[in-house]
């Protein structure tokens, strides 16, 4: 079998032509068509580089190809520049307008070399030197278009044989030694690092603790709550007028938790904080160790650098994925479950459910509502959610929740939206023509609270938490920290200037709505009242 596939293979190599070894000169753009010299060049006892001396090929159909390439206007890229060089533009068979970078030793002892960019309008050698516009010069460090020289100072030999051809041992062996280089940070047990180990281990166990300490106060302080239904609407409309009475919530699905302040929670918070903020710095460091800002280096760029900035910059995006996703839950984490007869803030959600009101029989509306209960994979309920301050009025403990003022109730232990009854007939509503006695309006003012829809002026810093904590901007930023990572950082900072002027356009635009839809609710002036 092994025979067959042999002779098929060979079969197929004969037919189509290819030709197994095939012969490295066949190919125009092959470097033994350009006549190479090649020197070693040592600019200190450790340093060397290998210096090619090309011709430009004669001859062959090729040979008004490889002089129009020649011939084509070009720039040394010097200083380094990554879109468009600033230099002159030249041409190889133009002597007089050719520029080159002159390399000098300046201490052989360190290798240090002084390069400059000189052009044959200001050096006359260089015009006598560049002649025979079909040679040219490189070498591994060389900058692109430069048509390099011997370094002044360097001592240079040469590795052809009296054959012409190279000798390969010493071209091999033509190369700097390895410098012995070394870093801060090479095992990763150095103390920098332990200490970072230990601010994320302490973080994750303050975390962990804080945690199994709420669960303990919630099954201690928190009890489940009873349900009790409604009296009814005849109930209702059998009690006196101006009476006050409290509705149950139950078929408005409202779930309400209390929770209190926590001096060991505002410790967890801040450490939490704080960490999250290290980890942005953390990855600035490795940024800045890559730019050489660190001497010597903190890790390897050529290995333990990239590994470091992935492993930071992967903690870091689901880091702050973790907070956008929790935002609204995580103040509230960090404060104790309280019962609602005791607690100083009260967690407020209600239900948004979808109700179907008229009759599907194609069953489409059955299975989307179907769907959003499979995608609720979290099981919370859907709606709008607030925590809000409670409030001790009249010895009563009370929140304001969407313009609607809900009070304590002993009986069914939890908030509940207050009423008034005013009676059931005409006659219990005509009763009321003189107004209220100084009693009455007082009681009501502290069970229903003011006829107004308060529109409250979110704070600077709410609005720019409101703004930045969202995932298109943890992307943004992740996606730039890339960017300054891999050079890119000229484009990184344009980018971020962007990013960080359309936020504040953002921020000033809704804040300026905002503020016109708070002047809109509020009205002041003078009004005369008739005793």
């Amino acid at each position: 079998m092994r025979e067959l596939l042999v002779l098929i293979f060979t079969l197929v190599v004969t037919l189509v032509g290819v030709d197994a070894a095939a012969n490295p000169m066949g190919y125009p753009a092959c470097p033994q068509h350009h006549q190479p010299e090649f020197y070693c060049c040592s600019t200190s006892s450790t340093t060397r580089e290998v210096y090619t001396k090309f011709r430009r090929p004669t001859g062959g159909s090729y040979e008004d190809d490889y002089k129009t390439g020649w011939a084509q206007p070009r720039q040394v890229n010097f200083p380094y520049v990554r879109y468009s060089p600033d230099s002159p533009v030249f041409t190889y068979a133009d002597a007089k307008s050719v520029c080159r970078i002159q390399s000098v030793v300046i201490d052989f002892q360190t290798g240090e070399l002084q390069q400059k960019l000189q052009c044959s309008s200001e050096n006359v050698s260089l015009v006598e030197d560049s002649q025979d516009a079909s040679i040219f010069w490189t070498s591994p460090s060389n900058p692109r278009n430069n048509n390099a020289s011997f370094p002044i100072g360097a001592q240079c030999i040469s590795l052809m044989l009296s054959d012409g051809s190279v000798d390969e041992e010493k071209k091999n062996s033509c190369k700097s030694d390895q410098k012995d280089e070394h870093f801060q940070i090479t095992n990763f047990g150095e103390p920098p690092l332990v200490g970072v180990y230990f601010v994320y281990l302490v973080c994750f166990a303050l975390l962990t603790f804080w945690n199994f300490h709420r669960q303990m106060i919630y099954r201690k302080n928190c009890t489940v709550m009873d349900d009790k239904s409604s009296s009814g609407m005849s109930d209702i409309l059998s009690r006196t007028k101006y009476e006050l009475i409290s509705a149950d919530n139950s078929e408005s699905q409202l779930v309400q938790t209390g929770y209190s302040f926590s001096s060991l929670g505002r410790i967890v918070f801040v450490y939490f904080v704080m960490a999250t903020v290290l980890l942005h710095i953390l990855l600035i460091i490795v940024i800045c160790d890559y730019y050489d800002c660190f001497t010597p280096h903190l890790f390897d760029p050529l290995s333990a650098s990239a590994t470091v900035f992935f492993l930071v910059w992967l903690i870091a995006a689901v880091w702050l994925i973790t907070i956008v996703v929790y935002q609204q839950d995580l103040v509230n984490f960090f404060r104790t479950p309280s019962s609602l007869n005791n607690c100083e803030f009260a967690h407020m959600v209600k239900n948004d459910d979808t109700e179907i009101m008229l009759t599907d029989p194609t069953g489409v509306s059955f299975l989307v509502a179907k769907v959003e209960n499979w995608l609720n994979i979290s099981g919370k309920p859907r709606g709008f959610q607030e925590t809000v301050r409670v409030e001790v009025i009249g010895g009563k403990r009370v929140v304001d929740f969407q313009h609607l003022r809900y009070i304590y109730n002993e009986e069914l232990r939890q908030f509940a939206p207050t009423e008034i009854s005013i009676g059931h007939t005409y006659g219990d509503i005509g009763a009321g023509i003189s107004g209220l006695t100084t009693i009455e309006a007082r009681k009501r003012l502290q069970t229903i609270g003011l006829n107004t829809v308060d529109v409250d002026m979110p704070s600077l810093f709410t609005s720019v938490l409101h703004e930045f904590l969202t995932l298109f901007y943890i992307y943004q930023i992740m996606c730039y920290y890339v960017w300054y990572y891999f050079t890119y950082w000229n484009m990184g900072i344009v980018m971020t200037l962007v990013v960080l002027g359309t936020a504040v356009i953002n921020i000033y635009t809704k804040r300026k709505m905002q503020a016109a839809i708070v002047k809109m609710t509020r009205c002041r002036t003078e009004v005369s009242v008739v005793p």
